[in-house]
């Protein structure tokens, strides 16, 4: 008696769901990376500066097992201090997570640019109105 061979699918192995549980703390791990990446881009001197934590205990904080945890608090204050694509890699799990998606920005309009160098040049005092009539050549 022979047997049949299995007919081999094009996939031979579907995602697997590992369940909600597992979903959370892949994304918080994916979202740790970035945040350590941040820190380690600032120094631990300077993320200790943003976010008001020991110098010694900050990078404990990054360490799986050592019993500290970041602050949410500290989430942001690092972010203040990170480059856009390490903000937008730590925030992309989140996102994920909770169900939203990320995009770029739109690009301003020329009016809105031009309202936008305005209203700052204007918020400089006489200088920045000086420049801004430079500028302009006289023109409005």
């Amino acid at each position: 008696m022979s047997r049949k061979p299995k007919q081999e699918s094009k996939d031979p192995q579907p995602s697997l769901d590992f369940g909600r549980l597992y979903l959370v703390d892949a994304e918080f791990q994916a979202s740790m990376l970035p945040l350590f990446d941040a820190y380690t881009a600032a120094g631990n001197i300077v993320a200790a500066g943003a976010t008001g934590i020991d110098k010694a205990d900050l990078p404990k904080m990054f360490e799986p097992g050592s019993g500290r945890h970041l602050r949410y608090k500290a989430v942001f204050q690092l972010g203040a201090i990170a480059s856009y694509e390490l903000r937008r890699r730590a925030l992309e799990p989140l996102a994920r997570c909770w169900g939203f998606g990320i995009c770029e920005p739109e690009p301003m309009s020329d009016k809105e640019r031009a309202d936008r160098a305005e209203a700052a040049l204007m918020a400089l005092g006489p200088i920045g109105q000086q420049a801004l009539r430079d500028a302009m050549g006289g023109r409005r």
